[in-house]
């Protein structure tokens, strides 16, 4: 009998290990899965007026930062900026959000036809397991 004990603990380690490995991906798998989701939601926000240039995003342990950088377009610099307004709404109301702030708002020069064009810089963080609930 006692030959086999410390070949039935290093069974239960070896068992106790791989768990704790595949929850670990488990985890990752779902990190991902959320983080694709909020991102497919950010999409969903942009309207015509709208073009996202730029999106960097930083993991920090269990939460992830973004850093949005779009252009919004309209006939007059006031509908340009109705076009900020409507994306920077539409995160926080699609998207459990933290530390929402729009960084800036730069005119950048008119189109052709007369549109104005206008680029911003919005930054907030968000948890994927709970961002979309």
């Amino acid at each position: 009998g006692a030959p086999l004990l410390p070949t039935m603990r290093s069974v239960a380690v070896g068992r106790r290990d791989y768990v704790r490995e595949a929850a670990s991906l488990d985890s990752v798998a779902t990190d991902r899965a959320g983080v694709a989701r909020v991102l497919t939601a950010i999409a969903g926000t942009t309207r015509s007026e709208v073009q996202l240039e730029e999106l960097t995003l930083t993991r920090n342990g269990g939460n992830w930062g973004a850093d949005v950088v779009a252009t919004s377009t309209g006939r007059s610099t006031a509908s340009a900026l109705v076009g900020v307004d409507r994306f920077y709404r539409s995160l926080a109301a699609t998207i459990t959000l933290a530390n929402r702030q729009l960084v800036d708002v730069v005119y950048v020069s008119p189109q052709a036809g007369g549109n104005t064009v206008l680029r911003f810089h919005v930054t907030f963080a968000f948890n994927p397991t709970t961002a979309l609930q």
